[in-house]
């Protein structure tokens, strides 16, 4: 529903995830009787958007049924239970003529309905930054910052905070719709895991190619 600058959306669904392969019949863990997890998910969101500035407020809720998760205790993919969360997230964009800013903030509160455990890996703080410039018709360079918040893993290992930066310049080919592409991932050489006890790469480098038709 929309008045004027300001737009009110309100969204409900449902979703499904069945056991993955490896869940279910890997040598060690696999469970061939994991059931079926299930979910159900509703958000209100509060718009604004004129010429140059778009800013959105929305409320979400997420309830998870039969939530499939490692066993540590058991050395075995389980169905954990039963979780709900909720939060808030705020997403900003302003735009100029060759120059644009986004900036976005996420509260995020998650649960066991029996035992009133978080869900693992969930930070309950998480944010970024997104810079875009456009040089000329061909060049185009990009800047993204993604923190995460500190977190807990399922065998309650603390996972502490990190901030994440990739930058990326394309170049617009003058004889196609082709776009050469340079990234640099972890610009700063961070180290972080998003699981406990597995890595993650390095400062890393892509180099791609696109053809348009």
């Amino acid at each position: 529903y929309s008045i004027d600058s300001f737009t009110v959306k309100a969204t409900r669904g449902t979703s499904f995830k069945a056991p993955t392969l490896y869940q279910s019949f890997a040598q060690f863990g696999g469970n061939r009787n994991l059931e079926m997890e299930k979910s159900d998910s509703q958000e209100i969101s509060l718009l604004f958007k004129e010429k140059r500035l778009f800013s959105e407020l929305t409320y979400f809720e997420i309830n998870y049924d039969n939530y499939i998760d490692y066993d540590l205790a058991r050395s075995i993919y389980n169905n954990s239970g039963d979780f709900e969360s909720y939060g808030v997230e705020w997403n900003n964009k302003i735009t100029f003529d060759h120059f644009s800013l986004g900036l976005y903030y996420n509260y995020l509160r998650s649960k066991n309905e029996r035992t009133g455990e978080a869900l693992p890996r969930r930070a309950k703080h998480n944010g970024g930054l997104n810079l875009s410039y456009k040089m000329n018709d061909q060049w185009q360079f990009f800047w993204d910052s993604q923190y995460r918040g500190k977190r807990t893993d399922s065998n309650n290992k603390k996972l502490p905070s990190f901030m994440l930066t990739n930058i990326s310049v394309e170049y617009l080919t003058n004889k196609s719709s082709d776009i050469l592409s340079l990234s640099i991932k972890n610009l700063f050489n961070k180290e972080y895991e998003e699981v406990w006890g597995y890595g993650t790469p390095d400062r890393n480098f892509l180099i791609s190619y696109r053809v348009g038709f």
